[in-house]
Formats: structure tokens, C-alpha cells, sequence
């Protein structure tokens, strides 16, 4: 029963602190377009972190993110506690204006950020970015929160089954 006891302890204890997605905003212009994209982020833990979705709006309303070294080399990492919020290979997404279907890179270049694009007509460029990040918040992870949940559940389990089946002492 001690072992039982001990390993809902461990269960619930097993929970990594920093076990949560982040949701941030980054908001950019390039020339006339502007838009601004949600994304969640999952942290690395070395003040870094991978984007795992995007949800955009204006110029970036119909994106979806293209996963690490799906074009130019992107690695979707954001590192929203550093001087710099993207690395030179930064993040890339997918998105549809009109007949147009594009792929676009955002990343850090020599004096500040530049998005490199792809569209389905063969057109390719580069343009200087003006891009902010904002922190949303911190949402816990679904798995997270099962795990403390079945940690939760076997103490309880354990603490009753000590009560029902502890044997009855002798008072003298």
C-alpha cells in the first residue's frame, strides 16, 4: 500500500513546471500590408520556443504554420525574452489572397526583421518587416492536467483503501 502511496506522489510530482503552451501576438507591416498572428508556442526551456499553430489576421488571416525546414530553412522558433524575437531562420506559414497561394518566411536579417516569399505564380522577393511581439497568456497543457488528475485519483485511492483495510488495534 506505501507503494501505492509513493507512486501517485511521484505521478502527481512528475509534472513539469514549465509543461504549458504560451500564446503570443506578433503584428507586422511590410510596405501597405499588415496583419498580426496568434500563435502558441510550447517553451524549449533555454528561453526559447517552438511555434506550434498560428491563427493570422489582415494580410495573415487564412495561415497555417509549415513545419521546421518545410521552406527556406525555417526552425519556428520565437524567443520572446531576447533582444531579437526570431532567429535568422524564423518562422514560415502558408496563406491564400484571392487566386494566390503563397509561402512566407519571417526572420531576423541585418537591420531588423525581412519576409521572404514564394507565391504559386512562380514570384519570388524579400521586403523589410516592422514586427512587435505581445504575450497573451499561459495556458496549461491538456496532459498536464491528466496526469495530476491520476496522480489526484491513486492518493485519494490509496488513503481509502488504508482506512478500509487497516486492521482494528487492540485498546488496552
Amino acid at each position: 500500500m506505501r507503494l501505492l502511496s509513493s507512486f501517485a506522489l511521484l505521478s502527481a510530482l512528475a509534472i513539469p513546471m514549465a509543461a504549458h503552451a504560451d500564446v503570443f501576438v506578433l503584428a507586422g507591416s511590410a510596405g501597405s500590408a499588415s496583419g498580426s498572428a496568434t500563435v502558441t508556442a510550447t517553451s524549449n526551456g533555454n528561453n526559447s520556443f517552438t511555434i506550434g499553430s498560428i491563427a493570422g489576421s489582415g494580410a495573415a488571416s487564412g495561415a497555417s504554420l509549415i513545419a521546421p525546414n518545410g521552406f527556406q530553412g525555417n526552425d519556428n522558433l520565437l524567443f520572446p525574452f531576447g533582444s531579437s524575437v526570431l532567429d535568422t531562420k524564423g518562422f514560415a506559414f502558408s496563406d491564400t489572397v484571392g487566386n494566390t497561394s503563397f509561402n512566407v518566411n519571417v526572420a531576423q536579417a541585418t537591420n531588423g526583421y525581412q519576409a521572404s516569399f514564394r507565391d504559386s505564380d512562380g514570384n519570388t522577393g524579400t521586403v523589410p518587416v516592422t514586427l512587435s511581439l505581445a504575450t497573451v497568456a499561459a495556458t496549461p497543457e491538456p496532459a498536464s492536467w491528466a496526469l495530476l488528475g491520476t496522480g489526484a485519483l491513486m492518493l485519494a485511492g490509496a488513503g481509502l483503501a488504508r482506512r478500509r483495510f487497516t486492521p482494528a488495534r487492540n485498546q488496552a
